[in-house]
């Protein structure tokens, strides 16, 4: 168990850089769910901050609250994943 947490932390860790692009799912509005990216900006223990640079599939997303593009987002790392 202690190796498969410690493979996990290692592949975290070289995932999540500075400079990284990354993708989210994130809840727009009361039912609707986009997919966020971003580019890593810095990494903390178990936080990334990462700058929004796009919403998919968000049509209305302003008037729905959702962060715009050039937002600096704080959330948990695990929330994150690397995209094209």
């Amino acid at each position: 168990m202690e190796l498969r947490r410690q493979a996990a932390e290692k592949a975290r860790s070289e995932a999540l850089t500075p400079g990284t692009k990354v993708c989210t799912w994130a809840s727009i509005g009361m039912a609707f769910e986009g997919k966020q990216a971003g580019l890593i900006e810095s990494v903390g223990e178990n936080t990334v901050q990462v700058r929004l640079l796009r919403l998919e599939g968000a049509a209305d997303s302003a008037a729905a609250g959702a962060p715009q593009p050039g937002a600096l987002l704080s959330t948990a790392a695990a929330d994150w994943f690397p995209c094209l």
